[in-house]
């Protein structure tokens, strides 16, 4: 963000001075000179974000420090105390088993009740690998993780920036470089790479036929056959980068730093209608069977008709840009906000029914599992997941072990119901669960 703030820096200034100056032989439109500087703005406000989040990695890191001393000095004291009875009946229960049948006690906190009579179980509980490995079990348990973690690829060369399924075991992964990665989603080898774009790859949607759709920085979407891995068309429309996509069975929904919302047909790829919202850029789509969701950096959520494309109501209550949408199978609206909060919205009446917090960073991920698990990731420095059971939206801490220092900078589920990140800040390690 840096480069690019640099960039567009000089981009505003040549073009204000060409914008006013009589004498200058190129004369660029005052519109133009202002999308570069709305542009600018949005980088910077980027880069303030960044700045934040070091800051406040590094205060997490010293509560962390100070917890860990806390901890020992409390272990210490644990060891040392009395048992009830005199006699501890685990002493001849090898660690394995006594944490095997810890983890399987249904909560944290039954399990440190447990621990006011066993010593060995208040030293595990205390324990930072050992709650690490329970709630890698509570994983296990409600995500429905089958094995252990693999890595498919120690170097990505951190160029991943987004993930998605597609058909036929396979797993498509954009990169800043603007190209397409084609992964078996068995081992993460790595088939084919879709050369086409200019610039970022930022959204991929694959349509009920199989069809891959691309958006870049270069303003362009591309269509990509599922089974041969074809480049069949390029959809042409939008002034500036495109950031989100959706698709249903017939049309392709594209939104775009221009604040526009453009529909395409998928079996031609003519643009049917445009949705035009010029003050604010679209980052985010989600469809339910009658409305489409578009999320802004104006920290608001708007929702459109599907049958006439009208606005049908406005959501408020965000404090940041709206970045991740997501509908369930109920119909029911998640929306994840550069506030670091997840708000649940009813897809009848658009009223707000929760609030979900507790992200540890900005988050970057939100996405349902096959079995209905709410997951999301935040830039963080800790590689944890933040996961809701599907009922009541229980909040369940999951570690996500031996990931690459760094945040999860990707995330998707494959078709066989296991989930890919590419975590790790500079290298980008990938792997499978």
């Amino acid at each position: 963000p840096g480069s690019q703030c640099r960039k567009l820096r000089r981009q505003a200034h040549h073009s204000t001075t060409f914008a006013r100056s009589p004498d200058a032989k190129v004369h660029m439109p005052l519109n133009r000179v202002y999308e570069i500087k709305q542009r600018l703005m949005t980088l910077e406000a980027r880069d303030v974000e960044l700045i934040e989040c070091q800051t406040r990695i590094e205060r997490e890191r010293a509560e962390i420090a100070a917890a860990i001393a806390e901890a020992e000095a409390d272990l210490a004291a644990t060891v040392a105390a009395p048992v009830p009875g005199g006699k501890d009946p685990t002493l001849w229960l090898p660690d394995e088993l006594l944490l095997s049948i810890l983890v399987k006690v249904a909560m944290l906190e039954d399990a440190r009740g447990c621990s006011a009579v066993c010593r060995r179980w208040r030293r595990l509980c205390l324990d930072q690998s050992v709650k690490d490995a329970w709630k890698y079990a509570r994983w296990v348990l409600y995500a429905g993780g089958k094995r252990e973690p693999r890595l498919l690829d120690a170097n990505t060369n951190g160029v991943i920036t987004t993930m998605c399924a597609g058909a036929g075991r396979t797993m498509y992964c954009g990169t800043a470089k603007g190209c397409i990665q084609v992964r078996s989603d068995n081992d993460g080898s790595l088939m084919q790479v879709l050369s086409g774009h200019t610039d970022r790859v930022n959204a991929l949607a694959v349509g009920l036929d199989g069809t891959l759709y691309s958006a870049s920085d270069d303003t362009t979407i591309l269509a990509w056959s599922g089974e041969t891995q074809a480049h069949i068309r390029a959809l042409k429309g939008h002034t500036d980068g495109v950031l989100a996509l959706a698709v249903n069975a017939e049309k392709l929904f594209s939104g775009s730093y221009d604040g526009a919302i453009r529909v395409w047909e998928c079996c031609s790829g003519h643009l049917v209608h445009t949705i035009l919202e010029m003050d604010w850029a679209v980052i985010s789509l989600a469809l339910d069977g009658c409305n489409l969701y578009s999320g802004h950096t104006d920290y608001a959520i708007r929702v459109w008709s599907l049958t006439d494309y009208t606005l049908i109501r406005t959501l408020d209550g965000h404090s940041g840009s709206v970045g991740l949408l997501v509908v369930d199978k109920q119909g029911t609206l998640y929306s994840g906000s550069s506030d670091r909060s997840i708000r649940v919205w009813s897809g009848t009446d658009g009223a707000l029914l929760r609030t979900l917090d507790g992200s540890t960073g900005v988050l970057q991920w939100l996405a349902f599992a096959p079995n209905g698990t709410l997951f999301s990731s935040a830039h963080s420095c800790e590689n944890t997941f933040r996961v809701w059971q599907a009922e009541g939206h229980t909040p369940l801490d999951v570690v996500v072990p031996n990931l690459s220092p760094g945040w999860n900078q990707a995330c998707a589920f494959s078709s066989d119901g296991h989930l890919w990140v590419v975590s790790g800040s500079f290298r980008g390690s990938l792997w499978m669960y």
